[in-house]
Protein backbone atom coordinates (compact mmCIF):
# COMPACT_ATOMS: atom_id res chain seq x y z
CA UNK A 1 0.00 0.00 0.00
CA UNK A 2 1.43 3.50 -0.99
CA UNK A 3 -1.11 5.42 0.75
CA UNK A 4 -1.58 7.48 3.70
CA UNK A 5 -5.00 6.28 5.18
CA UNK A 6 -7.39 3.94 3.73
CA UNK A 7 -8.72 6.19 1.55
CA UNK A 8 -8.02 3.96 -1.30
CA UNK A 9 -6.51 6.75 -3.36
CA UNK A 10 -2.56 6.74 -4.17
CA UNK A 11 0.28 9.49 -4.27
CA UNK A 12 1.52 11.14 -7.03
CA UNK A 13 3.83 13.71 -5.37
CA UNK A 14 4.15 15.07 -1.90
CA UNK A 15 5.03 18.44 -1.11
CA UNK A 16 6.54 19.37 2.34
CA UNK A 17 7.33 23.02 4.21
CA UNK A 18 9.18 22.39 6.74
CA UNK A 19 12.78 24.02 8.76
CA UNK A 20 15.91 21.70 7.42
CA UNK A 21 16.28 20.29 11.39
CA UNK A 22 13.13 18.28 10.54
CA UNK A 23 13.73 16.63 7.26
CA UNK A 24 15.38 13.38 8.91
CA UNK A 25 12.48 13.02 11.29
CA UNK A 26 9.54 12.93 8.57
CA UNK A 27 11.71 10.90 6.57
CA UNK A 28 11.71 8.40 8.99
CA UNK A 29 8.33 9.14 10.37
CA UNK A 30 7.14 8.63 6.23
CA UNK A 31 8.89 5.35 5.89
CA UNK A 32 7.31 4.29 9.25
CA UNK A 33 3.91 5.40 8.15
CA UNK A 34 3.89 3.84 4.67
CA UNK A 35 4.90 0.12 3.31
CA UNK A 36 6.37 1.86 0.40
CA UNK A 37 7.35 5.10 -1.23
CA UNK A 38 7.77 5.39 -4.71
CA UNK A 39 6.16 8.78 -5.49
CA UNK A 40 8.41 11.78 -4.99
CA UNK A 41 8.98 14.15 -1.87
CA UNK A 42 9.39 17.53 -2.78
CA UNK A 43 10.45 19.29 0.60
CA UNK A 44 11.36 23.12 0.48
CA UNK A 45 12.60 24.33 3.55
CA UNK A 46 12.41 27.44 5.36
CA UNK A 47 14.35 29.08 8.56
CA UNK A 48 10.58 30.82 10.21
CA UNK A 49 8.74 27.57 10.76
CA UNK A 50 8.04 27.17 14.32
CA UNK A 51 6.25 24.24 16.64
CA UNK A 52 6.80 20.82 15.26
CA UNK A 53 9.01 22.29 12.10
CA UNK A 54 6.08 21.72 9.39
CA UNK A 55 4.64 24.89 8.23
CA UNK A 56 2.33 22.52 5.88
CA UNK A 57 1.68 19.38 3.87
CA UNK A 58 -0.13 19.04 0.22
CA UNK A 59 -0.36 15.32 -1.52
CA UNK A 60 -1.66 14.90 -5.20
CA UNK A 61 -3.38 11.91 -5.00
CA UNK A 62 -5.61 10.05 -7.89
CA UNK A 63 -7.77 6.66 -7.26
CA UNK A 64 -8.60 3.81 -9.98
CA UNK A 65 -5.57 4.26 -12.50
CA UNK A 66 -2.62 1.74 -12.63
CA UNK A 67 0.87 4.32 -11.56
CA UNK A 68 4.00 3.51 -13.33
CA UNK A 69 7.26 4.73 -10.84
CA UNK A 70 9.85 7.24 -12.25
CA UNK A 71 13.36 7.16 -10.99
CA UNK A 72 16.54 8.86 -11.90
CA UNK A 73 20.12 9.11 -10.29
CA UNK A 74 18.41 6.24 -7.82
CA UNK A 75 15.54 8.87 -6.50
CA UNK A 76 11.75 9.03 -6.77
CA UNK A 77 10.90 12.00 -9.04
CA UNK A 78 7.55 11.21 -10.54
CA UNK A 79 4.66 9.13 -11.35
CA UNK A 80 2.96 8.42 -14.86
CA UNK A 81 -1.03 7.33 -15.36
CA UNK A 82 -3.28 7.34 -18.16
CA UNK A 83 -6.59 7.27 -19.71
CA UNK A 84 -8.30 6.92 -23.12
CA UNK A 85 -7.59 10.71 -23.83
CA UNK A 86 -4.73 11.60 -22.30
CA UNK A 87 -1.27 10.52 -20.55
CA UNK A 88 -0.04 12.15 -17.44
CA UNK A 89 3.23 12.83 -15.52
CA UNK A 90 3.59 14.24 -12.13
CA UNK A 91 7.63 15.04 -11.21
CA UNK A 92 9.12 16.28 -8.49
CA UNK A 93 12.16 16.75 -6.30
CA UNK A 94 14.39 17.09 -9.55
CA UNK A 95 17.71 18.67 -8.66
CA UNK A 96 21.55 18.50 -9.96
CA UNK A 97 22.98 15.69 -8.43
CA UNK A 98 26.61 17.74 -8.45
CA UNK A 99 26.49 20.61 -5.48
CA UNK A 100 29.84 21.57 -6.74
CA UNK A 101 27.68 23.00 -9.68
CA UNK A 102 27.35 26.71 -10.24
CA UNK A 103 23.88 27.96 -9.97
CA UNK A 104 23.41 28.47 -13.85
CA UNK A 105 24.62 24.72 -14.23
CA UNK A 106 22.50 23.53 -11.65
CA UNK A 107 19.51 24.98 -13.17
CA UNK A 108 20.39 23.74 -16.61
CA UNK A 109 20.81 20.29 -15.14
CA UNK A 110 17.82 20.45 -13.11
CA UNK A 111 15.76 20.84 -16.54
CA UNK A 112 17.90 18.40 -18.32
CA UNK A 113 16.68 16.03 -15.58
CA UNK A 114 13.18 17.07 -15.88
CA UNK A 115 13.42 16.08 -20.03
CA UNK A 116 15.27 12.71 -19.02
CA UNK A 117 12.50 12.04 -16.15
CA UNK A 118 9.50 12.44 -18.28
CA UNK A 119 10.77 10.25 -21.97
CA UNK A 120 11.31 7.61 -18.99
CA UNK A 121 7.29 8.31 -18.57
CA UNK A 122 6.70 8.53 -22.37
CA UNK A 123 6.26 12.14 -22.61
CA UNK A 124 8.03 15.21 -23.95
CA UNK A 125 9.13 18.87 -22.59
CA UNK A 126 6.23 20.14 -24.94
CA UNK A 127 3.74 18.11 -22.42
CA UNK A 128 4.20 20.13 -19.93
CA UNK A 129 1.32 22.53 -18.73
CA UNK A 130 2.40 23.05 -14.65
CA UNK A 131 6.25 23.45 -13.02
CA UNK A 132 7.42 24.41 -9.39
CA UNK A 133 11.15 26.00 -9.24
CA UNK A 134 12.04 26.59 -5.56
CA UNK A 135 15.59 29.01 -5.46
CA UNK A 136 18.00 28.91 -2.62
CA UNK A 137 18.38 32.42 -2.01
CA UNK A 138 16.09 33.51 -4.87
CA UNK A 139 16.66 37.20 -4.45
CA UNK A 140 20.20 37.02 -4.88
CA UNK A 141 20.14 35.26 -8.74
CA UNK A 142 16.85 35.01 -10.24
CA UNK A 143 17.74 36.93 -13.17
CA UNK A 144 20.09 34.46 -13.85
CA UNK A 145 17.58 31.38 -13.12
CA UNK A 146 15.18 33.23 -15.71
CA UNK A 147 17.86 33.31 -18.55
CA UNK A 148 18.93 29.65 -18.41
CA UNK A 149 15.39 28.39 -18.65
CA UNK A 150 14.42 30.69 -21.01
CA UNK A 151 17.74 29.55 -23.12
CA UNK A 152 16.69 25.73 -22.86
CA UNK A 153 12.79 26.63 -23.29
CA UNK A 154 13.90 28.21 -26.43
CA UNK A 155 15.96 25.32 -27.41
CA UNK A 156 13.25 22.79 -26.92
CA UNK A 157 10.95 24.82 -29.21
CA UNK A 158 8.79 25.55 -25.90
CA UNK A 159 7.65 29.19 -27.15
CA UNK A 160 6.34 27.37 -30.20
CA UNK A 161 3.19 25.97 -28.09
CA UNK A 162 2.35 26.01 -24.81
CA UNK A 163 4.40 27.79 -22.28
CA UNK A 164 3.67 26.33 -18.68
CA UNK A 165 1.94 27.93 -16.03
CA UNK A 166 4.50 28.04 -13.21
CA UNK A 167 5.95 29.37 -9.58
CA UNK A 168 9.65 30.41 -9.00
CA UNK A 169 9.62 31.16 -5.24
CA UNK A 170 12.71 31.08 -2.78
CA UNK A 171 12.87 28.43 -0.56
CA UNK A 172 15.82 25.88 0.30
CA UNK A 173 15.79 22.09 0.08
CA UNK A 174 18.11 19.62 2.25
CA UNK A 175 20.48 18.89 -0.22
CA UNK A 176 22.33 21.95 -0.01
CA UNK A 177 21.10 22.86 -3.82
CA UNK A 178 20.40 26.04 -6.27
CA UNK A 179 17.49 24.94 -6.82
CA UNK A 180 14.36 22.35 -6.48
CA UNK A 181 12.09 21.45 -8.90
CA UNK A 182 8.83 19.55 -9.59
CA UNK A 183 6.07 19.80 -12.86
CA UNK A 184 2.88 18.20 -14.23
CA UNK A 185 2.73 17.08 -17.99
CA UNK A 186 -0.07 15.94 -19.91
CA UNK A 187 0.10 14.52 -23.55
CA UNK A 188 -2.97 13.94 -24.93
CA UNK A 189 -4.26 11.15 -27.00
CA UNK A 190 -6.89 12.58 -29.20
CA UNK A 191 -9.29 15.77 -29.33
CA UNK A 192 -11.39 15.28 -26.57
CA UNK A 193 -8.56 17.41 -24.35
CA UNK A 194 -7.71 20.45 -24.59
CA UNK A 195 -5.05 22.57 -23.20
CA UNK A 196 -3.93 26.20 -23.84
CA UNK A 197 -2.74 29.10 -22.11
CA UNK A 198 -5.26 31.64 -20.25
CA UNK A 199 -3.89 35.34 -20.08
CA UNK A 200 -4.76 37.54 -17.04
CA UNK A 201 -7.34 40.45 -17.63
CA UNK A 202 -5.16 42.60 -15.24
CA UNK A 203 -1.97 41.78 -15.81
CA UNK A 204 0.75 41.96 -19.21
CA UNK A 205 2.41 38.47 -20.33
CA UNK A 206 4.99 37.36 -17.79
CA UNK A 207 7.19 37.14 -20.68
CA UNK A 208 7.22 40.84 -21.74
CA UNK A 209 9.62 41.07 -18.78
CA UNK A 210 11.95 38.13 -19.36
CA UNK A 211 10.20 35.51 -16.58
CA UNK A 212 9.20 32.56 -19.03
CA UNK A 213 5.55 31.04 -17.67
CA UNK A 214 2.10 31.40 -18.76
CA UNK A 215 -0.05 33.26 -16.08
CA UNK A 216 -2.26 30.75 -16.02
CA UNK A 217 -2.96 27.35 -18.01
CA UNK A 218 -6.49 25.60 -18.67
CA UNK A 219 -7.29 21.68 -19.55
CA UNK A 220 -10.44 21.19 -20.61
CA UNK A 221 -12.06 17.21 -21.03
CA UNK A 222 -15.41 15.99 -21.65
CA UNK A 223 -16.10 16.04 -18.04
CA UNK A 224 -14.18 18.90 -16.31
CA UNK A 225 -12.44 22.15 -16.64
CA UNK A 226 -9.22 22.73 -14.67
CA UNK A 227 -7.48 25.83 -14.36
CA UNK A 228 -3.64 25.84 -13.23
CA UNK A 229 -2.91 29.24 -11.87
CA UNK A 230 1.12 30.57 -11.67
CA UNK A 231 2.28 32.32 -8.68
CA UNK A 232 1.04 35.45 -8.66
CA UNK A 233 1.61 38.91 -6.95
CA UNK A 234 0.80 42.38 -6.36
CA UNK A 235 2.33 42.98 -10.40
CA UNK A 236 0.09 45.65 -12.53
CA UNK A 237 -0.36 45.50 -15.95
CA UNK A 238 2.64 46.91 -17.21
CA UNK A 239 4.89 44.07 -15.24
CA UNK A 240 5.14 46.64 -12.17
CA UNK A 241 5.07 45.90 -8.37
CA UNK A 242 2.42 48.09 -6.81
CA UNK A 243 1.13 49.28 -3.17
CA UNK A 244 5.12 48.68 -2.26
CA UNK A 245 5.56 48.21 1.38
CA UNK A 246 1.64 47.84 1.87
CA UNK A 247 0.45 44.17 3.28
CA UNK A 248 -2.59 45.04 3.06
CA UNK A 249 -2.93 46.35 -0.67
CA UNK A 250 -0.71 43.83 -1.83
CA UNK A 251 -2.81 40.85 -0.54
CA UNK A 252 -5.95 42.39 -2.10
CA UNK A 253 -4.78 43.42 -6.03
CA UNK A 254 -3.06 39.64 -5.74
CA UNK A 255 -6.73 38.31 -4.74
CA UNK A 256 -8.18 40.97 -7.59
CA UNK A 257 -6.07 39.73 -9.95
CA UNK A 258 -6.81 36.00 -9.30
CA UNK A 259 -10.42 36.19 -9.06
CA UNK A 260 -10.49 38.16 -12.77
CA UNK A 261 -8.59 34.90 -14.13
CA UNK A 262 -10.81 32.78 -12.86
CA UNK A 263 -14.12 34.77 -13.61
CA UNK A 264 -12.86 34.96 -17.47
CA UNK A 265 -13.44 30.77 -17.20
CA UNK A 266 -16.88 31.66 -15.41
CA UNK A 267 -15.10 29.83 -12.18
CA UNK A 268 -15.05 31.48 -8.69
CA UNK A 269 -13.04 30.98 -5.79
CA UNK A 270 -14.98 28.54 -4.79
CA UNK A 271 -14.01 26.29 -7.72
CA UNK A 272 -10.58 26.20 -5.85
CA UNK A 273 -9.41 22.95 -5.26
CA UNK A 274 -5.24 24.02 -3.73
CA UNK A 275 -3.74 26.81 -2.61
CA UNK A 276 -0.43 27.92 -1.50
CA UNK A 277 0.01 31.47 -0.24
CA UNK A 278 3.66 32.51 0.13
CA UNK A 279 4.31 35.46 2.92
CA UNK A 280 7.55 37.14 2.90
CA UNK A 281 7.53 37.98 6.50
CA UNK A 282 6.17 35.95 9.45
CA UNK A 283 4.78 39.27 11.13
CA UNK A 284 2.65 39.97 7.71
CA UNK A 285 1.22 36.54 8.45
CA UNK A 286 -2.27 37.42 10.44
CA UNK A 287 -2.28 40.65 7.97
CA UNK A 288 -2.97 38.55 5.33
CA UNK A 289 -5.10 36.00 7.28
CA UNK A 290 -7.70 39.21 8.06
CA UNK A 291 -7.46 39.93 4.44
CA UNK A 292 -8.42 36.64 3.49
CA UNK A 293 -11.47 36.08 5.65
CA UNK A 294 -12.74 39.13 3.97
CA UNK A 295 -13.00 36.77 0.51
CA UNK A 296 -15.12 34.27 -0.06
CA UNK A 297 -12.02 31.55 -0.41
CA UNK A 298 -11.56 28.30 0.93
CA UNK A 299 -9.24 28.50 3.47
CA UNK A 300 -9.15 25.16 4.35
CA UNK A 301 -7.80 24.15 1.22
CA UNK A 302 -4.73 26.12 1.10
CA UNK A 303 -1.54 26.60 3.17
CA UNK A 304 0.25 29.37 4.26
CA UNK A 305 4.38 29.57 4.09
CA UNK A 306 6.84 32.05 5.01
CA UNK A 307 9.27 32.27 2.66
CA UNK A 308 11.39 35.00 -0.41
CA UNK A 309 9.02 36.12 -3.49
CA UNK A 310 10.90 36.26 -6.73
CA UNK A 311 11.35 40.37 -6.12
CA UNK A 312 12.36 41.95 -2.51
CA UNK A 313 9.52 44.86 -2.84
CA UNK A 314 6.65 41.78 -3.05
CA UNK A 315 5.62 40.77 0.12
CA UNK A 316 3.18 38.01 -0.89
CA UNK A 317 2.27 35.38 -3.60
CA UNK A 318 -0.41 32.79 -3.87
CA UNK A 319 -0.55 29.48 -6.75
CA UNK A 320 -3.85 27.91 -6.93
CA UNK A 321 -5.62 25.03 -8.87
CA UNK A 322 -9.57 25.22 -10.01
CA UNK A 323 -11.74 22.77 -10.74
CA UNK A 324 -15.23 23.24 -12.15
CA UNK A 325 -17.84 20.22 -14.03
CA UNK A 326 -18.58 20.81 -17.50
CA UNK A 327 -22.31 20.90 -16.53
CA UNK A 328 -21.70 23.31 -14.24
CA UNK A 329 -20.69 25.89 -16.19
CA UNK A 330 -23.34 25.82 -19.17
Amino acid sequence: MNTLGNNGTDILKMDVFGSRWVFERFREWIIKACEKIDWPILFVTGDQVEGNGIGGIQTHQISGCPLEPIKIEGRSVGRVYEDDIARYCVLGNLYDANPEHTRPEQTRRTLELMEQALEHGGLRMNDIVRTWFFNDRILDWYGTFNEVRTRFYTEKAIFNGLVPASTGMGGGNPYGRALLAAAIAISPKNEEIRIEEIPSPLQCSARDYGSSFSRAVEVVTPSLRRIFVSGTASIDGEGRTVHTGRMESQVDHTFDVVEAILESREMTFNAVTRAVAYVKNAEDVPVFVDRIHRRTFPVSRMITIVNDICRDDLLFEIELDAIIEEAQAR
